[in-house]
């Protein structure tokens, strides 16, 4: 019998989280959407109507950078529910036994929440956001009355607009991985600690961000002296031969396409050692 993974055991265990969660994960999905909408009607640059002569004229000033900053709060969105619930049953010493107790081995249940919170969460509060963007965009366009010029520059939001700017599909690949990378941190949040688990863990960014900082200018004078004065690193103004991108650059993006890896592996360790 296999003891690692059984697709037999981990379908039990997907069913199961369904039977017991399934009002929870489709009334949450129908207030986050609800509420996206609220907020983007809210804050969205909207048409405003003016008489000239006797004559109303609607007024209409639109650039699709504006759907950006709403992306970025179904974001916050997600990461913060990822934070607060991903192995929210390891917060407390009674829901903790009983998940560790499931038929299940450690490694499918690390995989079903990977699963849920990222490869499946993840892409559907896009969908959320997208399908929200749509609405939104034809409740104005039928309120306002809006003509066919002003409909043909309301650019409706997609997904393209993410890849804009880019200069490669390296880039693109990066740009991916940057939100993959902060849920698998996020993912830990409940399994290193037990209370306040996603407020520890945001502060702790704080060290993280500054230790990697420190060994950036570190790396700057031990490699580039001459172009380094104190905390004054310019490493990310150096460039191999025939590259086209800077070794600051190519360091970052290695960092965000292979660092979700080593994050989910840190956890999965760390989660085994719960179930001794």
């Amino acid at each position: 019998m296999n003891t690692v993974f059984s697709f037999k055991r981990f379908q039990l265990l997907v069913k199961s989280d369904l039977i017991i969660n399934w009002k929870q994960y489709v009334l949450g999905s129908l207030a986050i959407f609800a509420g996206l909408f609220l907020t983007i009607m809210t804050f969205i640059p909207k048409p405003f109507r003016y008489l000239v002569d006797g004559r109303e004229y609607v007024n209409f000033s639109w650039r699709e950078d504006d759907w950006m900053g709403f992306l970025m709060l179904i974001l916050v969105v997600y990461f913060a529910v990822l934070f607060m619930t991903s192995f929210s049953s390891m917060k407390d010493k009674a829901s903790r036994t009983r998940f560790l107790l499931l038929p299940a081995s450690g490694f499918e249940k690390f995989l079903h929440q990977f699963l849920l919170y990222v490869v499946v969460m993840g892409p559907f509060f896009y969908l959320l956001y997208w399908l929200d963007a749509q609405l939104v965009r034809q409740v104005i366009i039928w309120h306002y009355d809006l003509s066919a010029s002003q409909i043909e520059s309301f650019n409706s939001f997609q997904f393209s607009l993410l890849s804009e700017g880019t200069d490669s599909t390296w880039e693109v690949v990066s740009l991916v991985c940057i939100p993959i990378t902060f849920a698998c941190y996020g993912l830990m949040s409940n399994i290193w600690f037990r209370k306040l688990g996603w407020v520890k863990m945001i502060v702790m960014l704080i060290p993280i961000i500054y230790l990697f900082f420190v060994m950036l200018t570190g790396l700057s004078h031990l490699f580039y002296p001459e172009a380094t004065h104190g905390w004054d690193a310019n490493i990310a103004t150096v460039y191999p031969p025939h590259a086209k991108h800077s070794i600051m650059q190519m360091y970052l993006h290695i960092l965000v396409n292979v660092g979700w890896v080593f994050l989910l592996l840190i956890g999965y360790f760390k989660f085994k050692e719960s179930e001794v």
